[in-house]
């Protein structure tokens, strides 16, 4: 089976021993698929061995898509700013922390859509102020902010504002 973590985002801080993440510990399915999809941790992630801004462990097999981490991430041993261990496909995805699977990204780069190569600035994602959330893209579902921004924290552009239900 495939399986999907999508329009999700942690801003607390983890901790733990071994396989620490911002949004996932350790990925013990039995084949398939896990996709990270258009999901976000700004919390700090610590432990000691297998730690990730995103996941501590994370199969082959997996994707990361449209999806950043700007959390501090610490450990002792197999430490990344995405994935701790494994090396799962990677596709427009963004880091602060140092990463083995993709160029870490300076705080200024990160507060422009320009950046994000194929993100919904529309309906999915948004900037709020500079000062809200350091100015990185939030997920509009999760109403964050009333007013959301669609090339970036500096643009002076409000966008409407999109709820969404489950009826």
């Amino acid at each position: 089976s495939n399986y999907h973590i999508s329009q999700s985002f942690n801003t607390g801080n983890v901790s733990g021993y071994e396989y620490v993440g911002g949004l996932l510990g350790v990925d013990n399915s039995d084949g398939g698929t896990l996709t990270f999809m258009d999901s976000y941790n700004s919390g700090q992630v610590s432990g000691s061995l297998r730690i990730g801004g995103i996941a501590g462990n994370s199969r082959a097999a997996n994707n990361l898509t449209r999806t950043y981490n700007s959390g501090t991430i610490s450990g002792t041993s197999i430490v990344d700013g995405l994935v701790g261990e494994n090396s799962p496909t990677v596709s427009t995805s963004y880091t602060l922390t140092t990463s083995r699977l993709v160029s870490s990204s300076s705080i200024a780069n990160l507060r422009q859509a320009s950046t994000y190569v194929g993100w919904n600035f529309s309906s999915v994602w948004g900037f709020g102020e500079c000062t809200q959330r350091d100015g990185l893209p939030l997920l509009r579902f999760a109403q964050e902010l009333t007013t959301f921004y669609s090339s970036g924290c500096l643009d002076t552009t409000p966008q409407p504002h999109v709820t969404y239900r489950d009826w």
